[in-house]
């Protein structure tokens, strides 16, 4: 697909809607984001977004027709489909790929005609029974072809959804990709040394588990439980109003205090008086906070039938992003070592970091068909913070 003059790319958040601007050189030429009520009628999402299009317009001077959206959804779901091709002679693989692909997007849409492609992933290739990954030789020869995918797919309707917000702004949407995804797969380029890593995106009412093993996409869960829901919890336990709560939860975020099962500090904490004007045991206040975290870990991995490779292993790196692990900035979080982690990190992601991974994963999608390695698009000492998590 050809881009003009430039590539936007959006990313609608349930808390924020990011917006960046990309030249034909990949540069970056204008970022802005604006925040939004999660609850809020489709009049004032519409709104918001005119809002943010109209002003990335005013700033570049130009119209903006068409975008890329990143977008995350409880319903994202992730599908395992193998096609198998057997040629009356050998052929150039490469070649037939775009084939093969297209075959097997019609055969997911004859049994899911409810869904909405998001992503194609080849995970493996059989060929003549040798199996290969990434990085086909563009010469390499055939005859019994097998390719392994996993489909990222969203219900029509929440599709239709999120492509009538834009269309009432005259705006088109080229691809909508999952956020979660996006993130995972251009974050996982940070951990080259790792041979299984879990992105754990912790949003404002949804968490997404993308778990890589050998660069590839193995699993993939939704669950509705985010960041909103620790404000929530403190809301209703405390009795303090929402939006104290919420700062609260917050303050956190710049504070460097431990959680942990293990009740070991009975002091008062002065900067949570500060904030509300009350006193609150901050034990007590940590126990909710980390009860929540740790159910939104338990429940992205319960039922995945790669647990058990987690515990034996021992190698497996957990990684936490998205605007919900922000508490887990400079504290310290001794969790339940319920599954074996080799780590748990976190990683502090920017706002223009997001959309940097829609603009990158748009050009490598619509130009490569297996999925490859995708180009660092941050200097080394971006990822300078690293906080191990894991307990004593």
């Amino acid at each position: 697909m050809k881009i003009n003059k430039f590539l936007t790319v959006v990313d609608y958040g349930s808390k924020k809607i990011r917006l960046s601007i990309f030249d034909k050189n990949h540069k970056k030429i204008y970022s802005t984001y604006e925040n939004q009520i999660s609850d809020q009628n489709v009049e004032t999402k519409s709104y918001k977004i005119n809002e943010i299009i109209r002003k990335a317009e005013k700033n570049i001077s130009d119209h903006i027709e068409e975008i890329v959206v990143l977008y995350d959804d409880p319903k994202v779901t992730a599908i395992d489909l193998s096609i198998k091709k057997e040629f009356d002679q050998k052929i150039i693989v490469d070649e037939n790929i775009l084939l093969l692909v297209t075959e097997a997007k019609k055969l997911l849409q004859n049994y899911h005609d409810n869904l909405k492609i998001m992503h194609t992933i080849i995970n493996k290739f059989l060929i003549d029974d040798k199996e290969y990954y990434q990085n086909l030789d563009k010469k390499l020869l055939g005859k019994k072809v097998i390719i392994d995918f996993k489909f990222v797919c969203i219900p029509n309707n929440k599709y239709s959804f999120i492509e009538d917000l834009f269309k009432k702004n005259s705006v088109q949407i080229l691809n909508l990709f999952c956020t979660s995804i996006t993130k995972a797969i251009t974050y996982q380029k940070y951990f080259k040394n790792k041979k299984s890593i879990a992105f754990l995106d912790i949003g404002w009412e949804r968490s997404t588990l993308t778990y890589f093993a050998n660069n590839q996409i193995q699993y993939l869960k939704n669950i509705k439980i985010g960041g909103n829901h620790i404000t929530k919890d403190i809301n209703k336990i405390f009795n303090i109003e929402i939006d104290q709560s919420e700062k609260i939860k917050k303050a956190f975020q710049s504070s460097e205090e431990e959680f942990s099962y293990d009740k070991i500090d009975e002091q008062k904490n002065l900067l949570i008086k500060n904030i509300i004007g009350k006193d609150i045991d901050i034990d007590n206040l940590k126990m909710v906070i980390l009860a929540r975290v740790q159910e939104i870990i338990d429940l992205s991995l319960i039922e995945n039938k790669l647990i058990d490779k987690f515990k034996e292993s021992n190698e497996t790196v957990l990684v936490l992003t998205g605007d919900g692990s922000k508490i887990f900035n400079k504290n310290s979080f001794h969790l339940k070592d319920s599954f074996n982690f080799a780590e748990i990190n976190f990683y502090d992601e920017s706002d223009e970091e997001i959309c940097d991974a829609g603009e990158k994963l748009f050009y490598f999608n619509n130009y490569k068909f297996e999925q490859k390695n995708i180009k660092n698009i941050k200097k080394e000492g971006y990822f300078e913070r690293f906080f191990n998590l894991f307990g004593r």
